[in-house]
């Protein structure tokens, strides 16, 4: 009788907690994007010079430093990843706007060759303390192999939330520049 005269709460319960989880998951979109940032071959870049600008007849690559559906309007990427290419060993930038908002309150960095299996990422570093416009700073030491110096090989740098959301991603070339 007393498990009875609580089972219509007990209900209730289960399905409010089921309605939050439900609502926190990631969207369809979400995913999707997700899916898509890690399935190589990473094929094209964005030719930015030393100074942060796109090269004069450069490539642009569309499918690189897009915002995904979770973050569209109120995240944008300023300054993809520059210098692009860039040789082993130097720094490159990337300078992104949080809007006033900042519902990124913290960040972190992976780096990928498309070389490695789909699940591996490598960490590069976490920031929390955001400002509304950023420009963060990576060594290419940190994440591309020595011996690809020679080899031009393309990584992805994926820039994720707290809460592991993707927010963007796009692809450096690693290599002997003039």
């Amino acid at each position: 009788m007393f498990s009875n005269r609580f089972f219509p709460y007990q209900t209730i319960l289960f399905l409010a907690g089921f309605l939050i989880v439900a609502g926190c998951s990631k969207s369809d979109d979400q995913r999707e994007f997700e899916n898509q940032a890690l399935v190589p071959p990473f094929k094209g870049i964005t030719e930015m010079t030393s100074q942060g600008e796109k090269t004069e007849n450069g490539n642009i690559d569309s499918d690189d430093w897009n915002i995904s559906p979770r973050y569209i309007q109120r995240i944008s990427v300023l300054t993809p990843a520059y210098p692009n290419p860039i040789n082993y060993g130097q720094t490159m930038q990337i300078t992104i706007d949080f809007g006033y908002d900042n519902t990124a309150n913290e960040i972190a960095f992976f780096a990928k060759s498309q070389n490695t299996s789909e699940s591996q990422l490598q960490f590069l570093f976490r920031e929390s303390d955001l400002s509304i416009i950023d420009t963060f700073s990576i060594n290419t030491a940190q994440f591309a192999q020595e011996s690809g110096v020679g080899l031009s090989n393309i990584y992805r740098i994926f820039i994720y939330d707290g809460k592991d959301n993707l927010i963007t991603y796009g692809d450096v070339k690693i290599g002997v520049t003039n």
